[in-house]
């Protein structure tokens, strides 16, 4: 026997929910600047290897957006 199922009248949404790792470099320096420029140059030459310190994530628990089913853009700003 096969049953309908009733109409609710809901419809389908997306909500995003962002998810960020971030990893810390311990670089020595005198100023900010040149820690900068000290970690671009360590980061990119491969001669030279640098380790990570810390990796952190940053997770949302809420979100203010919310998408219908057809109106998912291809990025969110």
């Amino acid at each position: 026997m096969v049953i309908e199922s009733m109409e609710t009248g809901n419809k389908t949404f997306y909500v995003p929910i962002s998810k960020l790792q971030v990893t810390l470099y311990k670089v020595r320096a005198k100023t900010q600047i040149h820690a900068n420029q000290k970690f671009n140059y360590l980061h990119h030459n491969k001669g030279s290897k640098i380790n990570a310190h810390r990796k952190i994530t940053i997770s949302e628990t809420y979100s203010n957006l919310e998408y219908e089913d057809n109106k998912v853009p291809n990025y969110v700003d």
